[in-house]
């Protein structure tokens, strides 16, 4: 009887940890459209020392499709730039997925190439506010104004 309850008391708390509220909801899924407004809340153009040169973020968008992917974009200036005429582009794709008014983006799969850190956000009915561990040479939040929404 003693080696039944050792057993069944670690199953029972295992079924009622792997269960949650027992409740599932489908993932959210939306068409919205966003314009960067801020770094660190600095307006735009917003610039950042990293470690010998100066990064600058000109201007970016972030869209959410209706099959839950992403596009972040950012066009940032370096300065002194040794590799052209300092203007670049990063364009980051991925996936989204709400919990609440929370936003997770990045990839929910396996890590195939290059693994990096799912971004947090919090949205509002008009923004999305969206932290970024790595961007730029260290942590910055970046702010979004919402342009463009389809129910």
């Amino acid at each position: 009887m003693r080696i039944t309850t050792q057993i069944a008391l670690p199953v029972l708390l295992l079924a009622l940890f792997a269960c949650g509220d027992g409740t599932t909801s489908p993932l959210l899924r939306v068409q919205r459209s966003y314009v960067l407004e801020s770094v660190d809340d600095l307006p735009l153009p917003a610039t950042f020392e990293s470690d010998d040169v100066t990064l600058t973020a000109l201007s970016g968008f972030l869209t959410l499709d209706s099959i839950g992917s992403t596009t972040w974009v950012t066009n940032v200036h370096q300065s002194p730039d040794n590799f052209g005429d300092g203007n670049f582009v990063t364009s980051i794709p991925g996936e989204y997925r709400f919990r609440g008014d929370s936003i997770e983006i990045g990839y929910f799969g396996r890590c195939r190439d290059l693994c990096i850190e799912n971004r947090l956000g919090v949205t509002t009915d008009s923004t999305l506010s969206l932290y970024d561990p790595i961007f730029m040479g260290g942590s910055h939040s970046f702010r979004y104004r919402l342009v463009n929404s389809v129910p």
